[in-house]
């Protein structure tokens, strides 16, 4: 009697168990099965799209080297470095990468445009703590915006000497763009 109930009401619970366990073993073996491939190719169209305009901004930036070698005016290599940032922008766009925000900052730089730069050397660096380039450029961008806020030393000339003034005290922002600055470079 009810030993024999409870036996076939425990066989008929595994067997409703076994077949959940059986469509949940189907749903991930097919979610695995169409899932990966295409996570796989979009990662993968991402990454060939990355390096596409990876490489074709790097040739163009080669290119803007180059022709800066020679006289150009400040107004035709701004030009010519937009022209460059759109391939990293691009390259950007298809997969967020160090490498490609500090060649975009670079040439935000090079367009004049200081505090975009700045932003992109600070993103590239959140992205890539370690990354020498992005620490390097961001070092660089911040020790620029440091001199700009000293400004120069007065000079003076007397009897046919020239000599440096002193400049005031560093103000509280800019020890900290200094020190900041610093540490990048040390690698902390």
């Amino acid at each position: 009697g009810v030993k024999r109930e409870t036996m076939r009401s425990t066989q008929a619970s595994l067997e409703r168990m076994l077949k959940f366990a059986k469509a949940g073993l189907v749903a991930f073996v097919a979610a695995l099965l169409l899932g990966v491939p295409a996570v796989w190719v979009w990662a993968g169209k991402a990454g060939r799209e990355y390096s596409s305009h990876f490489e074709q901004g790097m040739a163009s930036w080669e290119q803007l080297l180059r022709r800066s070698a020679v006289r150009v005016d400040s107004e035709t290599l701004a030009g010519q470095a937009r022209e460059t940032r759109l391939f990293f922008e691009r390259a950007n766009a298809a997969r967020e990468g160090s490498a490609a925000l500090v060649m975009r900052a670079r040439c935000l730089q090079l367009e004049g445009k200081p505090v975009e730069a700045l932003a992109g050397f600070e993103r590239a660096c959140e992205l890539d703590p370690q990354g020498l380039d992005a620490r390097i450029e961001l070092a660089r961008a911040l020790f620029t915006k440091y001199r700009d806020l000293r400004g120069t030393p007065p000079t003076k000339l007397s009897e046919q000497r020239f000599r440096f003034g002193d400049l005031p005290e560093e103000t509280a922002d800019q020890t900290r763009l200094r020190e900041r600055a610093q540490g990048l470079l040390r690698g902390s």
